[in-house]
């Protein structure tokens, strides 16, 4: 039997790998991860703009504009050997937007101590997070709605685990001929861990944000304002030039950290984007809380390939996403 100190396990259940630090008053800080690409490009400033298989890392409500089936795939590599793998799924189903994911984070190694003295090496943490959501549009222009259940497990050390079920749910408007879109949403409510001996909450977090998208077309230029009015089959094909601003606000409710997110991103033809971002704390402290960004992305056909630089005090992580659409 090995031991393992409850100060070690309190720091990597608070705290998986130090490119993902919080404040430890809420477990399972791999929920707070992006699951694309391109909304860590953005800062994370999503929650107004979010649609399709990423709406479930932001605003389930964004279900409700999944154009056509899509898989979208992320990978990231911490720079401590620790690895965050997220697959995500959505599509149409009659009247509404459907959507799964699966999401893995693996610590890596640690060195622990054995009952008998002999230093051996576990894995120090694995999560796994299981959610799946729908989302459908309201009769009211523009107007949206989701929701989301999720599972998910944890281990330590390779020998203590422990189980949480958790729900998201989000609502969203498209104001109809003017750009801009507001969003809001409520993620990981009623869920709590224990692990060993002791039990804490999930990383329960408000979101409200807004996105504004300016087109530019060959003849002239016009807002972007209709996708709140039209069935998602029949939006418009992308502007030559469209530029995008967003703004989120987020507040963790256990860790007591707000943040202030700002997002920009220009893309030609829906072909190429290029994204930057800026997280700042507003109250509260963590890793993570204050960032830079920066990201870029290509589609070609069905393909879509993103980037994200996100730049902490403490590192600068990468992440890759691709997505598949059908």
């Amino acid at each position: 039997m090995r031991k393992t100190s409850p100060l070690f396990l309190a720091l990597i259940l608070f705290v998986p790998g130090i490119p993902y630090a919080g404040v430890g008053r809420s477990a399972v800080a791999t929920l707070t991860q992006p699951n694309s690409a391109r909304p860590a490009g953005l800062a994370e400033a999503y929650c107004a703009e979010a649609s399709g298989a990423d709406s479930l890392g932001y605003n389930p409500s964004g279900l409700a504009w999944a154009v056509a089936p899509e898989l979208l795939v992320q990978y990231h590599g911490g720079f401590m050997g620790d690895t965050f793998l997220s697959v995500g799924y959505a599509q149409q189903a009659g009247n509404v937007g459907v959507g799964a994911s699966v999401v893995s984070y693996n610590s890596g190694s640690v060195d622990i101590i054995d009952d008998h003295g002999v230093g051996v090496t576990a894995t120090g943490q694995r999560d796994i997070a299981y959610t799946a959501g729908v989302g459908g549009i309201l009769p009211w222009p523009g107007l949206s709605a989701g929701a989301a259940i999720k599972l998910v497990q944890t281990q330590l050390v390779e020998q203590y685990s422990g189980s949480a079920i958790a729900g998201d749910a989000g609502i969203r408007l498209d104001i109809p001929g003017t750009g801009f879109s507001l969003g809001t949403s409520a993620q990981n409510l009623g869920g709590r861990i224990k692990i060993a001996e002791g039990t804490n909450s999930l990383p329960s977090t408000i979101r409200a944000g807004v996105a504004y998208r300016y087109d530019i077309e060959a003849e002239g230029t016009r807002v972007a304002g209709l996708e709140g009015i039209l069935e998602p089959e029949m939006r418009p094909e992308p502007a030559p030039h469209r530029v995008m601003f967003l703004c989120d606000g987020l507040y963790r409710l256990g860790d007591r950290i707000a943040s202030l997110a700002l997002g920009g991103e220009y893309s030609f033809h829906g072909y190429f984007a290029l994204r930057t971002g800026i997280r700042m704390p507003v109250y509260g402290t963590g890793n993570r809380n204050g960032a830079g960004t920066a990201g870029i992305g290509a589609k070609i056909r069905n393909v879509a390939v993103d980037y994200a630089l996100e730049m902490t005090a403490n590192a600068a992580l990468h992440r890759v996403s691709v997505g598949f659409v059908f």
